[in-house]
């Protein structure tokens, strides 16, 4: 009977001696698991938040999406002459794949801007407008490489229209860029 704690706290001490070792390296290998995965969170957040890395993939979403951009012409009279066929066929899908990408990389509101053109019955008259554009003032050269206009003047002299092109320097095509 020596082998017998003589009270309840001698009991406990007896049954929790090497138990204090085990609880500390679990709760040391706990905290520690903690902060390594802190630790790599955060980097893995800081990277993902990178304003250069996200810039560069932003950067390179846009050259994909100009150099995938094949709905043009080689002038921007072939492109107005294309969108005018277009919207002749009332092909409005393809009419809008005519317009410059926005900054969204979207061609969407200006595909709505037609559809409301036609719902309103007015397309023959855009249509017929359109085809008495003529070539604007584009007399400054190095403007004239990546922008035209074209112009429509009513009876009075006064500007009916102002259509606007530029170029794609990545897929080398003309497109509208304002109406």
């Amino acid at each position: 009977m020596d082998n017998v704690p003589n009270s309840h706290s001698d009991y406990l001490s007896e049954s929790t001696r090497g138990s204090g070792k085990k609880n500390f390296f679990f709760f040391a290998g706990f905290f520690l698991l903690i902060v390594v995965l802190g630790a790599a969170s955060y980097s893995l957040v800081s990277w993902y938040r990178d304003p250069y890395r996200v810039a560069m993939n932003n950067q390179e979403k846009v050259r994909k999406a100009y150099e995938e951009d094949v709905y043009g012409g080689k002038t921007p009279q072939e492109t107005l002459n294309l969108f005018i066929d277009a919207l002749r066929k009332d092909d409005l899908e393809l009419a809008s794949k005519y317009f410059a990408l926005d900054d969204n990389l979207s061609r969407g509101e200006w595909k709505e801007a037609l559809i409301e053109q036609k719902d309103q019955g007015r397309l023959d008259e855009l249509i017929m407008l359109l085809s008495k554009a003529e070539s604007g003032d584009n007399k400054n050269e190095d403007f004239a490489k990546s922008y035209h206009n074209f112009v429509v003047y009513g009876k009075n002299g006064e500007l009916e229209a102002d259509i606007n092109f530029e170029f794609n320097p990545i897929a080398k095509i003309w497109k509208l860029y304002d109406l």
